[in-house]
């Protein structure tokens, strides 16, 4: 990326968050967004599922904060996010 592309990235760029219900067209307007638009998507649930993963950031402190309870029985050692 060229100094110029930087400023105009760092100067023009905007975050915008997208809420709603199952089924409002979340999915669809983050589609529209990248395709035209060449928008960078972050999927917070995605984020959130990937930290809490074993060896990964938050797992050990989930763990420690709510004990090996929160462990799905049927699986190795992951969260299970019914309990959470």
């Amino acid at each position: 990326m060229s100094a110029l592309q930087s400023y105009i990235f760092a100067v023009y760029m905007r975050v915008i968050g997208i809420t709603g219900g199952v089924g409002s067209g979340k999915s669809s307007v983050l589609k529209l967004l990248k395709e035209r638009f060449n928008a960078y998507i972050l999927i917070a649930d995605d984020i959130a599922k990937e930290t809490m993963c074993r060896g990964n950031a938050g797992y050990e402190q989930v763990v420690e904060m709510f004990s090996e309870d929160i462990l799905d029985k049927n699986s190795t050692q992951l969260i299970d996010e019914y309990y959470i």
